[in-house]
């Protein structure tokens, strides 16, 4: 269970100057032996407030110190490794706590390598993904191309006005040649 927690309140330091001593330095003295007087009384007042003063810091760091000391005593220190619970005179279980020891080491290597491989199969898996997708895209521009290259040709059309419009006589008085030709082929 939890201690209650410890009253760290001290008591308030009276740091102000007593009645008896102010009074003594507010009261004016008119003569001269009456202010040396005075000035050597001022000059005691004000010793015995720093004194007081001094003494009040003094049961004050001595406070703070002890409690200080309370908190550091109440502090649990950190395990940072695992320790054997067994007595240390049997050796067969002292065997077996680091067996044990050596193992969970192992273990959490094997886990941070299976994490590694985790990381870089999910990395060659999108990679894989990316490749099927640039595949599966060009697959269709191929088949789009090939289906523009299998299509048959549209048939050839009438020919245009003024291409065979002209008479047989205008055509042959145009070339000589083609006229030769036509004459030696045989009317092709």
């Amino acid at each position: 269970m939890n201690s209650p927690l410890p009253n760290f309140s001290a008591p308030p330091l009276d740091l102000r100057l007593k009645r008896r001593e102010r009074s003594l330095l507010a009261a004016g003295v008119p003569d001269e032996a009456a202010v040396a007087s005075g000035g050597r009384l001022w000059l005691e007042a004000e010793w015995q407030a720093l004194h007081e003063r001094e003494e009040n810091l003094r049961a004050y760091e001595a406070q703070l110190r002890a409690m200080q000391a309370d908190i550091d005593a109440r502090r649990e220190p950190e395990a940072s490794t695992s320790v054997s619970p067994f007595p240390a005179g049997e050796l067969s279980l002292q065997t077996a706590w680091d067996k044990l020891i050596r193992a969970r080491e192992l273990l959490d290597a094997e886990q941070v390598h299976s994490r590694d491989d985790r990381l870089v199969l999910k990395a060659e898996l999108a990679d894989l993904n990316r490749r099927q997708a640039n595949l599966a895209t060009r697959e269709t521009s191929v088949a789009a191309r090939e289906e523009q290259l299998a299509a048959p040709e549209p048939a050839v059309a009438e020919p245009i006005a003024g291409q065979h419009t002209m008479s047989v006589m205008t055509r042959l008085t145009r070339s000589p040649i083609a006229l030769a030709r036509s004459v030696l082929r045989g009317g092709k």
